[in-house]
């Protein structure tokens, strides 16, 4: 395991697609690209002083061409080699009953060359597609979502959309032609609790994380797959990332501690304290699946190997 100090608390964090170089955010708003082998870095850029919100997200887009940033309400794209920005949405504030949806921070790249990204409008009514090559955002599916979108994901294919429509159902459409593939009402037990819905790697099931629960459904069909399973206590679960292709999931909890779940069981298999502060902050795998990074508040962030 390697553990990594920091100028300031960590922010957020992505792996290339080459699966050996990470990106780092930090609360200093500096991103800086370090590589896991060797364990040096570079920095690619940092926001100026005019820049006041922090960065929230990262994440690769474009067939790792770009890294893209979420800095408060705009979306950046940045040129991976030379760290130049090379284009910024700027996004509408958020209406004060809409803030705390999930929806509002679910930024989605879409397959392929170009960096386009999909996102939630400001009321979190309709899904909008950004392409950074100075069009306007295009509508991916307005739907019929006036109580909302809680929460979303894209299929690791790109074909498929699901909206977890607030407290109701799951809703799956096509994102080109907006047609509606199937529809999944939500449990009444679990629907006051839903938080999260995300496609498992291989496309063939969706997770929806309600509380401490996680509830596995098959995607083709519309059904359950076996009974919601109990992760610990009553915690929300904010950061969840699948391993590529091992039947694990990495959660953080409401109350920042990250751990290794069974995808199937939902037993927890390793708890991830590398006493990285009071909090964790991020976590993702890398694209082989080989490695695990967490970030955390006290200024470090931890890659270790996944040894399952």
């Amino acid at each position: 395991m390697w553990v990594q100090k920091l100028a300031a608390g960590v922010a957020a964090i992505a792996f290339a697609p080459d699966g050996r170089t990470l990106y780092v955010a930090d609360r200093g708003r500096a991103v800086t690209a370090w590589d896991t082998i060797t364990r040096t870095c570079r920095p690619l850029f940092k926001l100026t002083r005019n820049d006041h919100a922090a960065i929230v997200r990262l994440f690769i887009a474009g067939a790792g061409r770009y890294l893209v940033a979420l800095v408060g309400r705009a979306m950046r794209a940045y040129d991976l080699e030379t760290g130049a920005e090379r284009a910024r949405l700027e996004l509408p504030g958020i209406p004060r009953d809409r803030l705390d949806l999930p929806a509002v921070r679910e930024m989605v790249p879409l397959p392929g060359t170009e960096p386009r990204v999909v996102y939630a409008a400001e009321d979190c009514r309709s899904l909008l597609v950004w392409v950074p090559n100075g069009r306007e955002p295009g509508a991916v599916f307005a739907g019929p979502f006036e109580k909302g979108i809680w929460s979303y994901d894209l299929s690791p294919d790109g074909r498929t959309v699901a909206v977890l429509y607030v407290m109701e159902a799951v809703v799956l459409f096509d994102p080109v032609t907006g047609v509606v593939s199937a529809r999944f009402p939500i449990p009444r037990d679990q629907a006051l609790g839903m938080n999260r819905v995300k496609f498992t790697p291989d496309g063939q099931s969706l997770m929806l994380f309600h509380l401490g629960h996680v509830q596995r459904w098959d995607a083709a069909r519309g059904e359950t797959v076996g009974p919601a399973v109990r992760l610990g206590g009553r915690n929300r679960y904010e950061t969840t990332a699948f391993h590529p292709t091992a039947r694990v999931f990495a959660a953080i909890n409401d109350s920042g501690h990250p751990t290794l779940f069974d995808l199937d069981t939902g037993a927890a298999l390793r708890a991830l304290d590398f006493q990285l502060g009071t909090r964790a902050t991020c976590l993702t795998f890398s694209p082989d699946g080989l490695t695990c990074a967490v970030g955390g508040s006290n200024k470090q962030f931890a890659v270790f190997d996944v040894d399952l």
